[in-house]
């Protein structure tokens, strides 16, 4: 299988907005009042997330997979410009503090449609050796993401669709529901959907953000959000990019 591989930044039309570096969180939008978190969450409970810096001047998520590897959505990883410092690990901001890495190769899956975000699945390998920080498990059971089944979603976005974007991480307890419910277009056997459990809306959370089940002690990654319409994530279910369905790839990717 040929691999989409960049080592120098892309310029994509993205259609589904993500987080602005320069957002500024104490203000709210459409003259609305800021919700804030009701709970404290810190980034060691999920200490295998990354904030990833694109050269358009946003953000988006990833997560570590291997010793040098980032799992995130092909529409960020598009906007990534190689050899610079722009994966921040260890930090509850998505923007400040913790500590930079530097990329090395990106590769998108061969198949990515940046119009219709089908294959929004990608690898950063980085080049400094991350060893030291802890890699989620993947799921590699497709059958095992199916309506019902619940998990947790974490990252940085907004708290509803009428807020600029918040800077501290945050999580929300998420539903995996019918394809039906995301978008009008028929999802592909890639992707699912999945709301908020008490609200059936959407996380806000931005691309490349982790869906995470534990069964006993172990956590492992099921998804990570490929598309929400940021003017209406509370009304709608975001698509999550189904990491069981790409587990091949990725491990020819990262060479195991």
């Amino acid at each position: 299988m040929n691999f989409i591989m960049y080592s120098t930044s892309i310029t994509e039309n993205i259609k589904f907005s993500i987080r602005p570096i320069s957002a500024n969180p104490s203000k709210p939008a459409n003259g609305s009042e800021l919700r804030k978190s009701t709970k404290s969450v810190v980034i060691s409970e999920y200490p295998y997330l990354f904030s990833i810096m694109l050269n358009n001047g946003e953000v988006c998520s990833g997560v570590l997979i291997g010793d040098k590897h980032v799992l995130t959505t092909a529409q960020c990883a598009s906007l990534v410009k190689a050899n610079t410092l722009v994966v921040r690990v260890g930090s509850n901001y998505d923007t400040k503090e913790g500590k930079l890495y530097t990329t090395g190769s990106v590769v998108l899956h061969d198949a990515y449609n940046p119009e219709t975000l089908v294959n929004n699945i990608a690898v950063i390998a980085v080049v400094e050796d991350l060893s030291n920080i802890t890699e989620i498990v993947m799921n590699s059971d497709t059958s095992y993401v199916k309506p019902g089944i619940q998990g947790t979603a974490a990252g940085w976005g907004r708290l509803n669709s009428s807020t600029v974007p918040e800077e501290l991480i945050d999580d929300m307890e998420v539903q995996i529901m019918d394809k039906k419910s995301c978008l009008d277009r028929p999802l592909s056997a890639g992707e699912f959907c999945g709301g908020d459990v008490k609200e059936s809306k959407g996380t806000c959370y931005i691309p490349g953000s982790p869906l995470i089940t534990k069964t006993g002690n172990q956590k492992k990654l099921i998804g990570m959000v490929s598309m929400r319409d940021a003017d209406v994530c509370q009304q709608r279910s975001d698509v999550f990019v189904d990491v069981s369905s790409y587990k091949n790839w990725i491990l020819r990717v990262i060479g195991k």
